[in-house]
């Protein structure tokens, strides 16, 4: 009886613990102070908008100076390596000293575009800190669609999300965890997508780059931090979105439909379809703008023009996206026309035109560049955190503002992960393989005793007996 029982409880501690495998963590945990002793590396952010933010980047032995996109949206560092490719210059892999390759190959495939290529490794340093050098994973580009053009100033990626989502598989080393792994920087960085060229009428942005800590003359106010909800592409948690003075009335699961990413590699701000369909129809402040409004303009196929010298902010409402930031308060990002309506050097007289920065999406949120360049980001990886601040390279009014005794837990926002269908399955096998095992112990117990007493043991009574009638 006692065997028995034995069984039956370790069956329910085996359930417990495949149980206890989706774990919840707390909202928010106790601040962390990093190294202050590592170095902070600075990079300038070159291009715009409509080309793409980008930093330069040496790579190989002896350095090729590259610009690579700057992608929070994806985790390679992946360079144009061919001729064939229409850009101004690319990586020559048979004139680096230091290049390898690993023989497996890439193929990628991103909202717009993608690309395939080779897999290989070298050293990769930023030129305005040659000091700081790191042997690191290079994805060489062989062949593209809709990634390059003639006109673009960057010739590949620097991809910084986490080797989850990095490609052929999550063993290739991003940039910064190298940095990381060979100790030289914080596990933090912060991006100023600086967008003053709008005014000064430079080409160049004047952002940054900061690798290891966060510039203090990149910001003013308050830093305001969001959780970090899963470490693969920037995941947050967006709980709610409002329109002018209106809400959105929908569950707020809906807002995080597949999932919410912080990705200055995406130029716009991309909502789920639905949610994208209600801001359609609450975001302009006129009536007769409504019928200026048409499916080609929200499609980014056409510009609207305003008179000269009017502020976009009398035609169209503000956007207000509020993120949780514990389970009582929450920040939000105040985003005017300004941000989500891009301004182009279309010529018409006594008009301004603009193109809209906003597009529906079938793969969740994605907050991009256009909204991204109002704001000072921090990518605080140590504490799992995001944060944003009022930056000080942005001619908007963009703010970001805290609010309090909020009645609800941002956690019940979240998209819902489904479990894998092969995790599942070998979660069962172990299961049924293990309660087996359980069953088959007391049957072998039964048939030793079995054989013991009906084989083994009359066995040797029969000789004895035997033995007794010769005698």
């Amino acid at each position: 009886m006692s065997y028995h029982f034995c069984i039956f409880n370790f069956i329910i501690q085996l359930i417990n613990l495949i149980e206890a495998s989706v774990i919840i963590l707390p909202l928010y945990q106790e601040e962390r102070n990093l190294n202050q002793d590592k170095t902070v590396v600075n990079a300038s952010i070159g291009g715009n908008f409509d080309d793409g933010y980008y930093v330069l980047v040496n790579i190989g032995s002896p350095p090729q100076k590259l610009a690579l996109l700057l992608d929070t949206g994806s985790s390679n560092l992946a360079v144009a390596a061919s001729s064939a490719l229409p850009v101004k210059r690319y990586f020559h892999m048979n004139e680096s000293k230091s290049f390898h390759l690993t023989g497996k190959s890439v193929n990628i495939k991103y909202v717009q575009g993608q690309w395939s290529g080779i897999l290989g490794s070298d050293l990769i340093s930023i030129p305005e800190s040659l000091s700081i050098t790191a042997q690191c994973n290079v994805a060489c580009i062989l062949s593209s669609e809709d990634i390059f053009s003639n006109v673009s100033n960057w010739q590949g990626l620097l991809g910084l999300a986490y080797s989850a989502v990095a490609k052929p598989d999550s063993s290739v080393i991003p940039y910064f965890d190298a940095l990381i792994a060979d100790g030289k920087v914080a596990n933090i960085f912060s991006i100023a997508l600086c967008d003053k060229s709008q005014i000064e009428s430079v080409k160049q942005s004047q952002g940054k780059l900061v690798l290891g800590g966060i510039e203090n003359s990149l910001y003013t106010g308050n830093i305001l931090y969001t959780r970090i909800h899963k470490e693969w592409f920037y995941e947050v948690i967006l709980t709610n979105i409002t329109v002018g003075s209106k809400k959105w009335e929908g569950h707020c699961t809906e807002l995080n439909n597949d999932k919410t990413i912080i990705d200055t590699g995406t130029s716009a701000l991309y909502l789920p379809e639905k949610v994208f369909n209600w801001v359609k129809k609450t975001i302009h402040k006129l009536d007769e703008l409504e019928n200026q409004l048409d499916e080609r303009f929200w499609k980014g196929q056409e510009d609207i023009c305003i008179q000269k010298g009017r502020s976009l902010s009398e035609y169209f409402h503000q956007i207000e996206m509020i993120f949780g930031e514990t389970f009582n308060s929450s920040v939000s990002l105040v985003i005017p026309p300004e941000l989500f309506l891009w301004k182009i050097p279309q010529i018409v007289p006594d008009s301004d035109c603009y193109k809209l920065g906003i597009s529906s999406s079938k793969i969740g949120t994605i907050i991009g560049a256009v909204i991204l360049e109002g704001f000072y980001i921090i990518y605080d990886r140590e504490n799992k955190r995001i944060g944003f601040a009022n930056s000080t390279c942005t001619h908007t009014t963009a703010a970001v503002i805290r609010t309090t005794n909020v009645p609800r837990d941002p956690t019940d926002c979240a998209h819902s992960y489904e479990e894998e269908p092969g995790s599942s399955l070998l979660v069962i096998a172990y299961i049924l393989s293990t309660l087996c095992i359980l069953c088959a112990i007391p049957l072998l117990v039964m048939l030793t005793q079995w054989i013991w007493h009906h084989l083994i043991k009359k066995r040797g009574d029969t000789s004895e007996a035997s033995s007794l009638i010769d005698d």
